[in-house]
């Protein structure tokens, strides 16, 4: 049987008489003797939301009025187009039909009805959106006119209106018929901010949605995704609250070039903090599952009102896989969006009719209803984002530098007005100097609103040397704007300290963060990232305090049961980034763990490999909190199974004293002139000795040592060979020793060491 509406959300069954109420909602409801149950919104669903108690008589079309009354009613509206058989809707001519009924007790005579083009969504016909205005015959009680014009539509969503008048009507309220009418190719909505990440993320999250044009855009029966929930666009309701700001306003319909914020329906239960533009239309969805549960790696997907497989999508943000199932539209992993902002930041679409990619979202203050706050009058040229890969290494180590320039402006420029700088600031100056510059170019300039990669390459320092991009353009009205930082080998004071990458099974991973400094650091917005996906540790203020440590953990309670003893504080962000605990094909890590501020600049760096230390159930610890993270030779094995939030069992703040491994002479030089030919390499201890040699890479070259040894000290030379007997350039090598006694217990320890030659 086809089912062209319910009410009461029934059980579906094949035979009538067994569509009984399904018991999971409050509808059927019972409104009370003389009440009628109305739907709220008349294309909305049939859902406990849509459905509300009336007043005394119900409301059959209208309140009935008094006997002695004059009450004309806009009774119907239909648009349909001219000559066309197809369900289709092209554009050209369409007929408009209106019904006026006479609901009072008196004739009328006198009425006029004006068919209108409702361009602003106000409901009312301006002069300039008549389409036409008739006379309405004279209408006995009860009776029922119907009036027609036609109009000439162009592509576009419309909103056309009806409304009769006449000056001794007694009920208004029911004398205008609203209709949305799609005509040929129809644009869409699209999402143009989210905010996820607020304060109150309880009752603060909101989705905007800008409307290009032409014409109004119905949003009712809509739908929004973020891969885990999906939900139904309805009308903000009185009994959700009283909205503060008296800029906003309720309505579901959207003029060209204006905005909606769909808020959380708790919004009115928090502090209300968003300033809306004037005019900001104001909506809400059905429950409460998108608003409590974005995150800042949630994607978005708006639906139509036609269903929510994939030819219904109307706008994305995230670059989601797409699916006919919404629930399996998750991120597609393959780009850097979605993404935290951070807290209290919005992320904001900078071309607004542009695409949803990488480069068309940027981090800025939340600016529900408006335009991003980063668009500015006149020329305004900014880089909007600048990275380094990687952002540690040795000096020598070939860096890729990716920076994205935005036209935040209003104002094209001219093909080499622009002029693109990027340089590491050597002498910190903050101005470039001839022998600093590492590209200077002129791009051809984006239109406004968009933006242009420009990347480049670099060879890191040893040192810490701020990386700096900067444009300039005539007539750039925000100089402000025109330079963006990042710090190549940034020291900082929050450090990874320690990484249980192979847990005892049952056990869960952790990775202990310490604050080396002599002042508390503040954790929110602080991002934890692997190889593959990163998030937003906390969105709390929780400082680490001096000399401080703190524990990550995917699951607080089971990291307690694991480690009851542990001390201070745990800390279970939204998400988990799984550790990896083999080396990855072409990689040459198991797992590269980094902490970075919200803006992008990276804090520490741990690309470890199994070679590095760490065994199951023993953790991988930094030898010295001081020590560069992205280095082999800055971590060991715990003594022990893992000291969490407590210093390390493998602490050494003399990275140059290796405990059980030494080495001399350092630096040595194989050149054959019998002075320091070889490299003696000591390990104290007895049991299973293994010795190899890698290179900065942290490419194994050869082994050395390999197999059982008694006494007190095991040596062994190294002549500065490879493993096939090729002689290796001059540089430093790593030498790294692993000690299994008969107990079980393990060291293993790494040294740097210098292969130099004779000049």
């Amino acid at each position: 049987m086809d089912v062209l509406s319910t009410y009461g959300t029934p059980v579906p069954s094949d035979d009538p008489l067994l569509r009984d109420d399904d018991g999971l909602d409050g509808i059927p409801l019972a409104p009370g003797n003389g009440c009628s149950a109305e739907r709220i919104s008349l294309n909305g669903p049939d859902a406990e939301f849509n459905w509300a108690a009336s007043g005394p008589g119900g409301s059959p079309g209208v309140v009935p009025p008094p006997l002695d009354s004059l009450d004309l009613c806009l009774a119907g509206l239909w648009i349909e187009p001219v000559g066309v058989l197809s369900t289709a809707s092209p554009a050209g001519l369409v007929s408009l039909r209106a019904s006026v009924g006479n609901f009072g007790g008196l004739p009328a005579d006198g009425a006029t009805l004006t068919f209108f083009l409702d361009m602003d969504a106000d409901s009312s016909a301006s002069p300039l959106e008549i389409i036409a205005s008739l006379p309405v015959p004279y209408s006995a009680p009860g009776s029922l006119d119907t009036l027609e014009t036609v109009l000439d539509l162009d592509d576009g969503c419309w909103l056309i209106g009806a409304s009769v008048y006449h000056p001794d009507d007694f009920d208004p309220s029911n004398d205008t018929a609203l209709r949305g009418y799609s005509a040929g190719e129809c644009p869409s909505p699209v999402i143009s901010e989210v905010m996820c990440n607020p304060s109150s993320e309880d009752t603060d999250e909101y989705v905007e949605l800008w409307f290009p044009g032409p014409g109004v855009f119905n949003l009712e029966g809509c739908r929004i995704c973020d891969g885990d929930a999906l939900d139904v666009l309805v009308p903000w309701r009185p009994e959700l609250g009283a909205l503060a700001d008296p800029d906003a306003s309720i309505g579901m319909f959207m003029p060209a070039g204006s905005f909606t914020v769909i808020l959380d329906a708790e919004y009115c239960l928090g502090a209300q903090p968003w300033d809306f533009a004037p005019g900001t239309r104001v909506i809400t969805t059905a429950n409460t599952t998108i608003g409590d549960g974005l995150s800042g790696r949630d994607p978005l997907l708006l639906y139509s009102a036609a269903g929510t497989d994939t030819t219904c999508i109307m706008s994305t943000y995230g670059t989601p896989v797409l699916s006919n199932d919404p629930l399996l539209c998750d991120d597609d992993g393959l780009d850097s969006i979605p993404f935290d902002p951070g807290e209290g930041l919005a992320v904001h679409r900078i071309l607004l009719a542009g695409p949803d990619s990488e480069g068309n979202w940027i981090a800025s203050n939340p600016s529900p209803g408006s335009d991003p706050p980063s668009v500015h009058q006149g020329v305004d040229f900014s880089p909007v984002r600048l990275t380094l890969e990687p952002p540690f290494g040795e000096d020598g180590r070939a860096v890729a530098i990716s920076s994205v320039i935005a036209n935040l402006g209003t104002v094209s420029i001219p093909e080499g007005d622009l002029r693109v700088v990027i340089y590491g600031d050597l002498d910190h100056s903050s101005t470039p100097s001839p022998s600093e510059v590492i590209l200077a170019r002129t791009p051809p300039p984006p239109a406004p609103g968009d933006s242009i990669p420009v990347e480049t390459s670099w060879f890191g320092t040893h040192s810490a040397v701020p990386v700096i991009v900067f444009t300039s353009c005539a007539g750039d009205s925000i100089a402000s704007d025109d330079t963006l930082r990042v710090e190549w080998n940034r020291a900082t004071d929050l450090v990874i300290n320690e990484i249980m990458y192979r847990p005892n099974p049952g056990e869960p991973e952790w990775i202990e963060l310490h604050n080396r400094s002599e002042y508390p650091v503040q954790l929110a917005g602080v991002v934890l990232s692997d190889s593959r996906e990163d998030v937003t540790i906390t969105a709390d203020s929780i400082l680490v305090e001096a000399g401080g440590y703190v524990i990550l953990a995917p699951d607080s309670a089971e990291f307690r049961d694991a480690w009851p003893d542990a001390p201070g504080l745990v800390i279970e962000p939204p998400s988990w980034p799984a550790l990896n605990d083999q080396i990855q094909p072409g990689r040459e890590y198991a797992d590269d763990v980094r902490i970075s501020l919200s803006c992008g600049q990276a804090l520490d760096m741990v690309p470890y490999a199994p070679s590095w230390g760490g065994s199951a159930g023993r953790s991988l610890e930094k030898i010295d909190p001081a020590a560069s993270g992205w280095l082999s030779t800055s971590w060991s094995t715990c003594s022990g199974t893992g000291t969490p939030n407590e210093r390390n069992s493998s602490y050494n703040p003399d990275p140059g004293h290796h405990g059980f491994l030494s080495c001399e002479p350092d630096p040595f030089s194989p050149d054959g002139d019998g002075v320091d030919d070889a490299l003696s390499i000591h390990v104290e201890g007895e049991g299973h000795v293994t010795v190899e040699i890698y290179n900065v890479q942290g490419r194994r070259l050869l082994t050395l040592a390999d197999g059982l040894q008694s006494g007190g000290v095991f040596t062994v030379s190294w002549n500065g060979l490879d493993a096939d007997g090729g002689r290796l350039s001059v540089g430093r090598y790593i030498v790294f020793a692993r000690l299994e006694k008969s107990n079980g217990e393990v060291r293993e320890k790494a040294a740097v060491v210098v292969l130099a030659r004779r000049l």
